[in-house]
């Protein structure tokens, strides 16, 4: 689901809206990383109910209990196969910009689950994620909304299936290929 469609609001998700019925994707939300408010147990989980969505909260000791089970010795191949595959991400994303999209400007950062990609040069304006939303169906983070320095760019969360990325990419790369042809034929 998209759940900016749905009238939420999140700072830390990467969708990608699929053919069909996308209101039937249940999506949780983690508002304690995107709010910055790390333990304060604010997760949200968004279900599909019928014909709309329904939100609920989870309960309170949710954040506390993932924090606690995060940082169990137990926990360890768990975090070392997650940062594997973020850094796995992050370097899929550089060789997926590069064959689709290769106007984008984007450094692979040494660490981290978001990636901040620079698409200025598609002459989508500063705030590129509109169209990618609307033409593309992929939902990301608008640049502006984290500063001036964000126009012309977008913010993509690492934090996802290699599918995910791929199929968001590759829908992007189709949208700037399908600019540029409509810009050659009109010129």
């Amino acid at each position: 689901m998209n759940p900016t469609a749905a009238g939420l609001k999140t700072t830390g998700a990467l969708a990608v809206v699929r053919e069909g019925d996308p209101s039937r994707d249940p999506f949780v939300g983690d508002a304690d990383h995107a709010l910055n408010h790390l333990g304060v147990g604010l997760v949200d989980a968004v279900v599909p109910a019928g014909e709309g969505v329904k939100r609920q909260q989870l309960p309170e000791d949710s954040g506390a209990l993932a924090g606690v089970a995060a940082f169990d010795p137990a926990s360890d191949a768990w975090l070392d196969a997650l940062l594997a595959a973020l850094d796995d991400n992050r370097r899929l994303l550089a060789d997926l910009l590069a064959e689709h999209v290769p106007a984008a400007r984007y450094r692979v950062p040494d660490a981290g689950f978001l990636a901040w990609v620079d698409l200025s040069a598609l002459g989508w304006g500063d705030n590129p994620s509109a169209r990618i939303l609307r033409e593309a169906k992929v939902a990301v983070n608008p640049g502006p909304h984290f500063g001036d320095e964000g126009a012309g760019h977008i913010r993509i969360n690492l934090g996802c299936a290699p599918e995910v990325l791929r199929e968001a990419v590759t829908r992007i790369g189709a949208l700037a290929a399908e600019t540029a042809n409509a810009a050659a034929a009109a010129s």
